[in-house]
């Protein structure tokens, strides 16, 4: 079923198009929330992130924007940062981004920037080739390594490492474009 026909069907409150994200996602979903937890918790913890991650779609069906390949970012970004908040729950200190306090953020300019900053990233990130980007996204944002990269997307390592070499060398030519020459963790 098409993305735009579940996000609508979701919104009128149709549990069964929930149950179709579960069906159509559920695997890309477990494998965001394995690629933070894997190894570090138990499969059931894995699994009750995952489902979290269906809930809160759930919850916040009337929020969607329909965009095309929205309805599955958003399933990622909500299991990525689901996965962060158990990690960080379980092993108090671990410093990662979203946990830290940044004082440099605490002021509206300072977080405009950055949703800014976050915003180029995206728009660039969507003019790289698409194998490109995907592999961008599984090492940077997903933190798979590059033999997972290269085993889910049925590649030789030493390509995913050159994708990966051209990949980030295009992004930084396309922010320097936009004016960006640095950006921290968005």
């Amino acid at each position: 079923m098409k993305e735009n026909e579940l996000i609508a069907r979701l919104q009128a409150g149709d549990a069964t198009a929930l149950k179709a994200v579960v069906y159509q996602y559920g695997g890309y979903v477990y494998t965001v929330v394995k690629a933070v937890l894997g190894g570090r918790m138990a499969e059931e913890d894995i699994e009750e992130v995952a489902a979290d991650a269906f809930a809160n779609l759930w919850r916040v069906a009337e929020r969607l924007d329909g965009r095309p390949g929205g309805l599955k970012a958003y399933l990622a970004a909500t299991a990525r940062n689901l996965s962060r908040n158990k990690l960080r729950r379980f092993t108090p200190g671990l410093p990662l981004e979203e946990g830290v306090e940044d004082p440099e953020l605490d002021t509206p300019a300072a977080q405009l920037e950055a949703r800014e900053q976050a915003r180029l990233l995206r728009e660039a990130l969507d003019e790289l080739e698409e194998l490109d980007r995907e592999i961008l996204v599984r090492h940077y944002y997903f933190y798979q390594r590059v033999s997972e990269i290269a085993r889910l997307l049925g590649l030789n390592t030493n390509t995913v490492k050159s994708r990966l070499l051209r990949g980030r060398k295009a992004l930084q030519k396309k922010l320097a474009e936009r004016g960006i020459d640095h950006i921290e963790a968005v």
